[in-house]
């Protein structure tokens, strides 16, 4: 199973959810339009000559690191760029709101022609699947070069529109090879396996969260119950990706759409989520036909609902702003030490003399927030060891002889 990290602000505290600490701690960060906007054009993939555009929140309160945002947009994997309309308001709402956000382009078909063969239909699927997580590599690359972008790699969230929430959802979650009928298998190792081969390769291409608008997955099988959070938008008259189970395409005139691949949607992807206690939100727009945030009159007012519910989603259920009260967070940056950080035997946690506080209880918590080791002390430091843990992400609550807490992120290698 995939060993994901979450923010700490999943954990279950005293019985509930700190959504209410996340929205006291970020303030306006991440959730209203805050800043300026710039964008820029880089190459993402030397190996396919790929462009991402990438939109950075410009102004006076610049706090890193950066959750990120990657948008894949739509066009039937036949058409489409980082420039359509929905991709472009998307990213620059976000950009806005202090997210670094991308809009990729992705690998195409050369021709129409390809939605009437399955097979190859999903051999597109999985190259714009490696493309993806070339994107998301490119900034776990960057982060630990040039940190360019000043991003938080443990904060990294995919998604897209149609086709390109297609990709997402295979992306994300067509992670197990146990799970993959052999005739797809096949078509995903000629194209370098599961992490496929589009480049920036020794990063990881974990996300934290998918945001779905109007996607699906081939087969409901290949969710399991150690996925990251999904939150979706789908109307439920869709005919072009089922807002059940059904061939794509369905109630549009194509000739041979009986022949296309299978898709099932946000409907019956959600409950899934639900029965397996995977944190999920489904938005669904009553009367809707395909991507009403895309196309048509009232598409500027659709995005908008799109974009806050997203925001919403990711700001009261995912997001880590790494917060303490009543200690400055520049001082807490400066004082508090995990190392090392990725970690194999143990960590050496320790506060600085500065602070003129001491640490009362260290709890590990694994990502479904149940607690793994607690450690009391009177310290400013304590070692807290592995005692044979799984390698992935895990999550520190530092509680202060004041009953405070201090959140942390560590990684075992």
């Amino acid at each position: 199973m995939k060993k994901i990290f979450f923010s700490l602000f999943l954990l279950i505290y005293s019985g509930l959810f700190l959504s209410l600490n996340v929205r006291a701690q970020c303030a306006d960060h991440y959730i209203s339009e805050t800043f300026d906007v710039s964008i820029e054009t880089v190459f993402y993939s030397d190996v396919d000559s790929l462009e991402m555009d990438v939109y950075q929140p410009v102004g006076n309160d610049l706090s890193t690191p950066r959750p990120v945002v990657i948008f894949a947009h739509g066009g039937g994997f036949t058409g489409g760029n980082k420039n359509t309309y929905s991709a472009e308001a998307f990213c620059n709402a976000f950009a806005k709101r202090g997210y670094v956000a991308a809009s990729i382009n992705y690998t195409l078909a050369e021709n129409g022609l390809v939605l009437l063969d399955s097979l190859a239909l999903i051999g597109i699927v999985m190259d714009a699947v490696s493309n993806g997580k070339a994107a998301i590599r490119y900034f776990r690359k960057d982060a630990a070069t040039d940190n360019k972008y000043g991003v938080d790699t443990d904060q990294i969230f995919f998604g897209g529109s149609s086709a390109g929430a297609i990709l997402a959802m295979h992306l994300a979650y067509l992670d197990e090879e146990e799970e993959i009928p052999s005739y797809m298998l096949d078509i995903i190792n000629e194209r370098g396996g599961l992490e496929g081969d589009g480049g920036n390769e020794g990063y990881s291409s974990e996300v934290q969260a998918v945001f779905n608008l109007a996607g699906g997955l081939n087969s409901l099988s290949f969710i399991d119950e150690d996925e990251v959070p999904l939150i979706s938008c789908h109307g439920d008259a869709d005919g072009v990706v089922a807002f059940d189970c059904n061939d794509a395409y369905w109630d549009a005139p194509l000739i041979g759409a009986s022949d296309l691949v299978d898709l099932c949607g946000s409907n019956v992807i959600h409950p899934i989520f639900e029965e397996n206690g995977i944190i999920n939100e489904l938005h669904v727009y009553e009367g809707e036909n395909h991507t009403p945030w895309s196309d048509g009159e009232n598409r500027e007012e659709m995005m908008n609902r799109v974009i806050d519910e997203v925001s919403t989603f990711l700001y009261n259920n995912i997001l880590s702003c790494n917060w303490v009260t009543s200690i400055e967070e520049t001082t807490l940056q400066q004082g508090l030490s995990v190392l090392p950080n990725p970690a194999t035997n143990y960590i050496e946690i320790s506060l600085s003399n500065e602070l003129q506080v001491m640490m009362k209880e260290v709890q590990l918590f694994n990502m479904q927030g149940q607690l793994l080791q607690t450690l009391t002390t009177n310290k400013n430091n304590v070692r807290l060891d592995r005692n044979n843990l799984d390698t992935g992400m895990y999550m520190l609550s530092i509680t202060l002889e004041n009953g405070q807490r201090v959140q942390q992120k560590i990684m075992w290698n």
